[in-house]
């Protein structure tokens, strides 16, 4: 809007006067104020702003019910938040409609996949690749699906597929390198994670490239060669924008995190033994043994008789007769869901 400056306004002033001018431009045209709302809504996703995107799109609803994009932009949404039953309700009415939309039937694949019907989430994936044979998000389900199986060499190679079809996929990327960690080849999991960092600008790629190292100070040179190097050959060299990437070249930016986490959760021990309670800490599955979290919780632990320690990959193993399933089956889709239940 003419005059004014938005970096004055809050989120949620933004937030309203975006919806402000999208009713004007309702008023004028219709599918002009409905493309308004989805684009807002796709940016507060992006932002991290669920309950705003939400609201966008049900905006958008309340004035076009049968919105198809609508529909499916607020069912990916649901999956994001973990919303399963509002998403397959959504997907469910979309493929009645449109029954051969690749789309919707890798939407649907996800909600299986997340619920833990890995049967079901290939089958959707596999007929999505039939109606779209190159499809990266299918592609990506796929490897989903075989990850959680365990079966990371067909992982792997789902993988590679979805980022040769769509090299923008950050997600495809990053995972990609935790299959070739999986699989020994670490080489190749760097590689993988500096391409994601040169294509998507993605700062997890940074986190998994220094943690791939055991010597901080190859981890600090890796770092400071890849940033130099996207530094010089992106458009993007705004000095704003790089800054934070900076943090992770100092040497002290590895055991930060550490020193953090340990200083959080001996605050919250003192605080809850004063008050009778006993603190259960649960490792995280989706960490190596040796990765500076599961450390510092067995630490923490072993420092404070009083608290439970209990290692989730060695209690799926202890709860599924076939430990393999136990380990790299649903409950992998959601780490350590199952893990607080154990605990309860």
């Amino acid at each position: 809007a003419a005059g004014e400056e938005p970096q004055q306004l809050s989120l949620r002033q933004r937030y309203q006067r975006a919806l402000q001018l999208a009713q004007e431009a309702w008023r004028g045209t219709a599918a002009s104020g409905e493309r308004v709302l989805l684009h807002l809504g796709s940016r507060f996703r992006k932002g991290k702003q669920g309950e705003l995107a939400v609201q966008c799109y049900q905006r958008a609803l309340s004035q076009q019910p049968a919105n198809q994009e609508a529909r499916c932009s607020l069912a990916e949404l649901y999956l994001d938040q973990w919303e399963l039953e509002q998403a397959q309700s959504l997907y469910e009415a979309l493929l009645q409609e449109e029954p051969t939309n690749p789309t919707y039937h890798g939407g649907m694949g996800h909600v299986y996949l997340f619920k833990g019907a890995l049967a079901q989430a290939i089958a959707e994936a596999r007929l999505a690749l039939i109606l779209d044979p190159s499809s990266a998000a299918a592609y990506s389900l796929l490897g989903y699906a075989y990850w959680f199986q365990g079966v990371f060499d067909h992982a792997k190679t789902m993988f590679l597929q979805a980022v040769e079809f769509d090299p923008s996929s950050e997600w495809s990327w990053f995972l990609l390198g935790q299959m070739f960690m999986e699989l020994g080849q670490v080489e190749e999991a760097r590689q993988a994670w500096r391409e994601m960092f040169r294509l998507t600008h993605d700062p997890r790629a940074l986190g998994k490239l220094s943690q791939s190292y055991k010597d901080p100070q190859e981890a600090q040179q890796a770092l400071r060669t890849l940033l130099e190097e996207v530094t010089a050959t992106s458009p993007q060299t705004d000095s704003a924008y790089w800054k934070p990437h900076e943090q992770l070249l100092k040497p002290e930016a590895r055991t930060l995190p550490q020193r953090l986490l340990t200083t959080n959760l001996e605050q919250l021990i003192a605080q809850l033994t004063a008050r009778g309670i006993r603190l259960g800490l649960i490792t995280y599955m989706n960490f190596p043994p040796e990765s500076l979290v599961n450390q510092t919780l067995r630490h923490v632990a072993a420092q404070h008789p009083a608290v439970l320690l209990i290692d989730a990959a060695q209690a799926l193993a202890e709860r599924f007769a076939d430990p393999t399933q136990g380990l790299k089956g649903a409950d992998l889709a959601h780490p350590n869901a199952k893990a607080y239940g154990l605990l309860a």
